[in-house]
C-alpha cells in the first residue's frame, strides 16, 4: 500500500532555461481534459480506498488548469496531513485561489529571483508584479507558504543573494527552498551558456552557508540541504520521500516506489495518455537498502537507531567507509552529516552506495 501520493502536471506556458522536468507548453483543455480524466481513474482504482498521508502536486505548472479542472483535480486527491501544490506567481489567480482555499494546506511558488534579470537568465516570464500579486492572494489564505529560489545564476552575487532570501522572507513565508543552478543535459540553459559562466563552487558553497545563516536568524532551520523551515512547518511528503517511505505517482515521468521496486512513468504524454506501462528499475535489496539510506542522510537529522531494523549492520557499514573527519557524526544511536558533510553530500551519497 502506497503511504503518499505524487501528481504530475504536465503543461506549463513555456518552457523555463534551467528545467529538465517534463512538460508541454500551449496544451488546450481537450488535452488537459484527457490527462485529468486518466489521472482521476488511476486515483480511484489505487488510492481511494486508503486515502494517503500526504499528496503533493507537482510540474509543470499546476495552476495552469482552469479553476473547474483544478478544483475537480483537488476536490478528489484528498490527503491525511498535508496538500501540497506549486504554483508560478503569473497563473494563480483570485478565482483559482478560492477553488483551492478549502482542499490544500501548502501552496509552494517558484520565484527562483525577485531580480527581474536573473529571472530573464532562467527563462522565467514572471514579471515583478505578477510576483507581489501572488503573494497578496496567498496571504489572504490559510496555507503554509512556501517559496523557491535558485542561488548560483551567472552574475549573481552574495549581495544579490541575501537580497533574495530578504525578500522572500519579507513575504511571510514559512517554508523556503534555495537550489543550486546545475547545467540540467538537454535544458535550453545547458545549450546556450558554457560551464565557465556557472558560480564556481566556492561561492555556490558560501551561498549555501549564508542562506542557513540569513534564514536561520528569521527563523527558519535547515532540515535538508535545500529546505528550511519553522518548527512544525517542514514538508512531511518530500521528508517522507527522503526516509523512504511508499509513495505513488501518477501522470507522465512521476516515480513510484512500493518498498523495494521504483517505477518511472513514460515521459512523454502521449505515450502516458496511451497507456504505456512504467519502467522498472530493479535493485538488489542490499543496493535499494544503501540508497535509501543515502538519501535520508540529506536531512539534518540523519538516522536513529529506532528507525532501522538492522541498526547495527548499518552503523558498522558505514563506519568501513572511513569518510574523512568532519564530514559526519555517527554513534550508537544516531548518524547524520556535519553542514560540510551536507555540503559534500553527493560524494558521501557515491560512497554510501557502495556500503
Amino acid at each position: 500500500m502506497y503511504k503518499h501520493l505524487y501528481i504530475h502536471v504536465p503543461f506549463c506556458r513555456s518552457k523555463c532555461a534551467y528545467c529538465a522536468f517534463y512538460s508541454t507548453a500551449g496544451a488546450d483543455e481537450a488535452l488537459i481534459d484527457r490527462w485529468l480524466d486518466r489521472i482521476l481513474d488511476q486515483y480511484w482504482k489505487n488510492v481511494a480506498a486508503q486515502m494517503p498521508e500526504t499528496v503533493f502536486i507537482g510540474g509543470g505548472t499546476p495552476t495552469l488548469l482552469p479553476e473547474k479542472q483544478l478544483e475537480r483535480l483537488c476536490v478528489a486527491c484528498d490527503s491525511r496531513s498535508e496538500t501540497t501544490i506549486e504554483t508560478n506567481p503569473e497563473t494563480l489567480t483570485p478565482g483559482k485561489a478560492a477553488a483551492l482555499r478549502d482542499h490544500i494546506t501548502r501552496i509552494s511558488m517558484g520565484v527562483q529571483s525577485f531580480n527581474p534579470d536573473f529571472r530573464r537568465i532562467l527563462g522565467r516570464q514572471t514579471s515583478c508584479k505578477a510576483i507581489k500579486d501572488a503573494v497578496k492572494i496567498i496571504r489572504t489564505m490559510p496555507w503554509q507558504f512556501n517559496i523557491d529560489l535558485i542561488y548560483g545564476i551567472p552574475g549573481q552575487t552574495l549581495e544579490d543573494w541575501q537580497d533574495d532570501l530578504r525578500r522572500a522572507v519579507d513575504c511571510g513565508v514559512n517554508h523556503m527552498s534555495c537550489y543550486n543552478l546545475t547545467l540540467e543535459e538537454g535544458t535550453m540553459l545547458a545549450a546556450t551558456s558554457g560551464h565557465d559562466q556557472i558560480v564556481d563552487d566556492e561561492l555556490a558553497a558560501d551561498m549555501w552557508q549564508m542562506a542557513g545563516e540569513f534564514l536561520s536568524a528569521a527563523g527558519l532551520e535547515r532540515y535538508e540541504i535545500s529546505n528550511y523551515a519553522r518548527p512544525g512547518t517542514e514538508c512531511r511528503h518530500n521528508s517522507a520521500v527522503w526516509y523512504g517511505e511508499t509513495y505513488l505517482g501518477l501522470g507522465p515521468t512521476a516515480c513510484s516506489f512500493d518498498g523495494s521496486k521504483r517505477f518511472a512513468e513514460p515521459p512523454s504524454l502521449e505515450s502516458w495518455l496511451a497507456g504505456k506501462p512504467p519502467e522498472e528499475d530493479r535493485i538488489d535489496a542490499r543496493m535499494r537498502r544503501n540508497e535509501i539510506f543515502a538519501f535520508g542522510l540529506r536531512t539534518t537529522s540523519g538516522w536513529r537507531r529506532a528507525q532501522w531494523e538492522n541498526w547495527d549492520e548499518i552503523l558498522a557499514d558505514f563506519r568501513r567507509l572511513r569518510l574523512p573527519d568532519g564530514l559526519f557524526e555517527a554513534g550508537e544511536e544516531r548518524i547524520r552529516l556535519t553542514p560540510q558533510g551536507l555540503l559534500l553530500w553527493d560524494s558521501v551519497a557515491e560512497a554510501c552506495l557502495s556500503m
